[in-house]
């Protein structure tokens, strides 16, 4: 698979990227998402989260990619 990096373009697309979220989750009334920047190139960042139920409890964990 091959993407094409449109590093010029990245504000737009990171706020657009931001927007759709906000669109998705609009009916939830959460919190408006912190929107962190990286470098526009050469940057690659993954998380896992997971989330639980356990009767009424709700849980979730964030593991370090580093870790």
């Amino acid at each position: 698979m091959s993407h094409t990096i449109q590093a010029h373009d990245y504000d737009a697309l990171l706020a657009d990227k931001a927007q759709r979220c906000r669109q998705l989750f609009a009916e939830l009334a959460l919190p408006s998402p912190q929107v962190f920047t990286s470098a526009p190139e050469h940057y690659r960042m993954r998380a896992e989260f997971r989330i639980w139920h356990d009767g009424d409890e709700l849980y979730y964990a964030m593991f370090d990619p580093a870790a």
